[in-house]
């Protein structure tokens, strides 16, 4: 166990970072298990506390449950930086407070903040679930959040991550290239949410990769332990939340193949 993690394991303190990048003060701690777990978290003593608001995050649906396919112009600009971990009262997020990685998304310019997993995966998609589900936090200089998510599932070991998973558990400094993170197809659901860890911020856009990335089911489990180990034994995902009625927008149903509408244009 490395020196970061020595230090951090079973820290509490009064300001938290929230899993999804929102900074928020607290007198009580939030987790997974028991009397801190998220069915009370609307009750928890923090500032803007959103989470028995309406147009909560995660959710579920289907193929069939979508809108038809999305018009919203999404570019990534993801570029190979360092990023630093920091330790949350439940996960690490890996980021870079002077990232020049950004997403263009229906107009407006985002920079990337941070990524983290949650496992199993919080989004239940043609009711499975995931092995992981990686989350891209960006934010415009006004404070709009757009959260990428990437379902990752067991396969082949995935170079791109080995500079995070070589070095659970616990985390160091490393050199990512953060577009490899992704799947080359960019093809995505949306719809809008919050922030999936308390205050449970408002009118955060989702856009969730529809193909998966694959990674080792060593580099699975390094993941999954060191989550484990930050939580006591549980898993850090947030229960299903109510659709609402929500619109899901995304590609078309699928023909039995990888690219939704046969066209090079998914990205």
């Amino acid at each position: 166990m490395n020196k970061t993690m020595g230090t951090s394991i079973g820290f509490t303190a009064a300001v938290l970072i929230s899993v999804a990048g929102t900074a928020a003060a607290t007198d009580e701690d939030y987790g997974y298990a028991c009397d801190n777990c998220p069915s009370n978290w609307e009750n928890l003593h923090i500032e803007d506390n959103n989470c028995g608001g309406p147009r909560q995050s995660p959710i579920a649906f289907s193929f069939g449950d979508t809108s038809g396919k999305d018009r919203s112009r999404l570019k990534v600009d993801y570029a190979s930086e360092f990023v630093s971990p920091e330790f949350t009262t439940t996960n690490i997020e890996w980021g870079n407070e002077n990232s020049y990685s950004t997403v263009r998304f229906n107009g407006q310019e985002y920079t990337f903040q941070q990524f983290h997993f949650h496992t199993t995966s919080e989004h239940v998609v043609n009711g499975e679930r995931s092995n992981l589900e990686l989350h891209f936090v960006n934010k415009t200089p006004d404070g709009a959040t757009l959260v990428l998510a990437v379902f990752i599932e067991a396969g082949d070991e995935n170079e791109a991550f080995k500079p995070i998973t070589d070095n659970l558990p616990g985390a160091e400094d490393a050199f990512v290239d953060l577009r490899a993170l992704l799947p080359e197809k960019l093809a995505a659901f949306g719809y809008t949410g919050s922030t999936t860890t308390p205050p449970c911020s408002p009118d955060v856009a989702w856009r969730l990769f529809k193909k998966p990335v694959e990674l080792s089911a060593e580099q699975i489990e390094a993941i999954e332990n060191d989550i484990l180990e930050i939580n006591v034994g549980f898993d850090n995902n947030r229960p299903i939340q109510n659709r609402e009625g929500r619109t899901i927008t995304g590609p078309r149903h699928p023909r039995g193949d990888d690219d939704d509408d046969h066209r090079d244009d998914d990205d």
